[in-house]
């Protein structure tokens, strides 16, 4: 649930720092200031990026509060966190990116939330597929984390039913760090694209 709340709230967060700017014309007067392009979109994603780090960690002291009464390891909790959390940040700036091109915040949020779910579809395809040709599955954990949602399958199905051969403890760990290496790369991309898209648009405006 977690997971899933995040991935929406987070172009929420993010799909109005720039569209709001064009559509109370400020955008010229962010020119005159000595930041840079690169300045002005860090600094409106981390003002949001805060914030989902806030609401990603909120339920870490409880699900391991929970241990004591034979909970998960904190393994497992550290993994399913890092990939959540990974997952939100590579959506927000999804959604700032969206804003730049978009006037209206809901619809760059609505845009960034069909750019990570094609981007999840499109891996997920991938993987079937390459599993069906090969008839078996997968046994390496990076496979599995180049998607959020298949980083959290592979979790699961490493503690109910792991894969012959396959070391529970080091696959996890494989996956999620995989995963979140994967996402904060592409989430580095998208602000530099997102970087020289904003210039554009404040040369427009002016």
């Amino acid at each position: 649930c977690q997971f899933l709340a995040l991935l929406f709230i987070a172009p929420l967060l993010t799909a109005p720092a720039v569209s709001e700017e064009r559509r109370a014309l400020t955008m010229p007067a962010l020119m005159t200031t000595p930041l840079t392009s690169a300045q002005i979109i860090f600094g409106k994603l981390t003002s949001r990026v805060v914030q989902l780090v806030i609401l990603t960690l909120v339920a870490m002291p409880l699900l391991l509060a929970i241990r004591i009464f034979g909970g998960l390891d904190a393994q497992i909790i550290v993994a399913t966190t890092s990939i959540t959390l990974s997952a939100a940040i590579l959506a927000a700036p999804l959604g700032l990116m969206y804003s730049v091109w978009h006037r209206r915040a809901a619809t760059a949020a609505i845009f960034a939330m069909l750019s990570m779910g094609v981007f999840v579809l499109i891996v997920v395809v991938i993987f079937i597929v390459t599993a069906l040709r090969t008839n078996l599955p997968p046994t390496e954990g990076w496979i599995f984390g180049l998607s959020a949602p298949m980083s959290m399958v592979a979790i699961h199905l490493a503690l109910t039913s792991p894969l012959p051969g396959v070391d529970p403890p080091a696959f996890i760990t494989q996956v999620w760090v995989s995963n979140t290496i994967a996402y904060l790369v592409l989430s580095v991309l998208v602000c530099a694209y997102a970087t020289f898209a904003v210039r554009r648009a404040m040369r427009g405006e002016a």
